[in-house]
């Protein structure tokens, strides 16, 4: 995918009979085009997969490695370079609204926009 100064490639292998995903999307800026600005990564079951979202917006800065350097500052080795993201529970299926719920939402807000 290609967007406003930076593009997204992702690769990805899905399992259907075993139900899980394994896959990374990389995001390069223009300015950079060679290096992985951000990375996003999805593993396991297709409905509740783990996330991990890493790279450069992540990572930890040390201004005095900064200060001699002009393209960045290295990365301690014990820093985490990926945010690690619980899985949240998958949304329930939301029942469409009745037409009569819709009617009497409607004419409530109608007679309360009219004073009654």
């Amino acid at each position: 995918m290609q967007g406003r100064n930076a593009r997204a490639l992702t690769a990805a292998t899905v399992n259907l009979p075993t139900w899980t995903l394994d896959s990374q999307t990389d995001v390069f800026r223009d300015s950079d085009p060679q290096t992985a600005y951000l990375t996003a990564k999805l593993r396991g079951d297709l409905d509740r997969p783990n996330i991990s979202i890493g790279g450069e917006p992540f990572r930890r800065r040390d201004d005095s490695s900064q200060s001699g350097s002009g393209a960045g500052g290295s990365v301690p080795e014990d820093a985490p370079s990926a945010q690690q993201f619980e899985p949240e529970a998958p949304p329930q299926p939301q029942r469409p609204p009745k037409p009569e719920d819709i009617l009497k939402e409607g004419l409530k807000n109608l007679l309360q926009g009219l004073g009654g």
